[in-house]
């Protein structure tokens, strides 16, 4: 299915202009993230499925096991990224999804971590693809996705610092305002 996207992508022209993108890009040979950064395309990208498919190495198989959820493979290609969590599949809460990118499901002991530990995401770099990640695939860049003047005052308070909590305490974070244009929303 990329490969026929990506012959797609490819026949259209500039992809970077264009900003052309693959949402669950999940299983991707090497090949495949040579083209896809040649061709400029960016993906939309959810880690909790790292977690919830636990069952993913007996579905592809050992030999093919390396290729799922390459994020860090995909930074290290110059690819951008942009993190989301799938809701209403996947759980909504945003601190889960950094959770799987970093720990990759370590304490659930999850089977492919054996196969793709070295794709872990450090925190600053999920946080990154969290946010200016996302508000590139929307074509907002220049407004959302960074904490800067002339950006929109979109942010959030929480109870703890994502950088210097452990990796496992990552998924208990838990958000106590949140603002939207500098206004606070919640509480």
């Amino acid at each position: 299915m990329i490969e026929t996207i990506l012959d797609i992508y490819g026949r259209l022209g500039d992809a970077s202009m264009l900003r052309h993108r693959i949402e669950h890009a999940s299983v991707l040979r090497e090949d495949l993230i040579g083209r896809i950064r040649e061709l400029g395309v960016a993906l939309a990208v959810q880690p909790h499925f790292v977690i919830s498919d636990w069952w993913v190495v007996d579905r592809v198989g050992v030999d093919r096991a390396r290729y799922v959820y390459p994020f860090k493979t995909l930074i290290d290609n110059g690819i951008m990224l942009g993190f989301s969590t799938d809701a209403p599949v996947e759980p909504l809460n945003p601190w889960e999804t950094v959770y799987a990118a970093v720990t990759r499901g370590r304490y659930e002991g999850i089977e492919l971590l054996k196969y793709t530990e070295g794709e872990a995401v450090s925190i600053a770099e999920t946080l990154h693809y969290y946010t200016y990640g996302s508000a590139y695939l929307l074509h907002e860049e220049h407004e959302l996705g960074r904490l800067e003047p002339g950006y929109l005052a979109d942010f959030i308070i929480i109870d703890k610092d994502p950088l210097s909590v452990s990796d496992k305490e990552l998924k208990d974070i838990k958000v106590l305002e949140t603002y939207v244009g500098g206004e606070r929303i919640h509480p």
